[in-house]
């Protein structure tokens, strides 16, 4: 698989940054394997199957799924967290799925789950995973890609 692959999820991180929460993000590069303190991990059933996985900071995570709830962080419980960084992976995922069909590569999506700590550590290991990073005021995150 090639790098231009993490493209259509990276655009459809920044589409949602805007439509969800109103700010703007950019893409920088990402050149090693995020160190998230939570995560959403999306599988991509079909041929090729793959997996999507947003990693953040705890702090990240609560300042932007807070601004995308309306609410202020430190009222946010974690099954609001949770609900809202597996929101986001859904949002992104339809917006690849619909890009990388035009292109030929077709998969379903799955129920994403909320990864934390010790469950990261193994999860992309010796997998070929494509990298983007997204920069925005509330925090930065994570897109990584991986197809079988």
């Amino acid at each position: 698989m090639t790098q231009h692959l993490i493209e259509p999820f990276t655009e459809g991180a920044l589409e949602m940054l805007v439509t969800m929460l109103g700010i703007e993000g950019t893409v920088v590069s990402a050149d090693e394997v995020p160190r998230a303190e939570i995560a959403a991990s999306m599988p991509l059933e079909g041929q090729p199957g793959g997996q999507l996985l947003l990693g953040f900071s705890h702090e990240a995570a609560t300042r932007l799924v807070g601004e995308m709830l309306g609410m202020e962080p430190d009222e946010l419980e974690e099954d609001d967290l949770a609900d809202g960084i597996g929101e986001m992976a859904n949002i992104i995922a339809g917006f690849a799925k619909t890009r990388l069909s035009e292109a030929g590569v077709h998969f379903n999506l799955a129920l994403p789950e909320i990864l934390a700590g010790d469950e990261l550590a193994s999860h992309m290991d010796g997998k070929n995973v494509l990298l983007g990073k997204l920069q925005t005021e509330y925090g930065d995150f994570d897109v990584a890609v991986w197809f079988a």
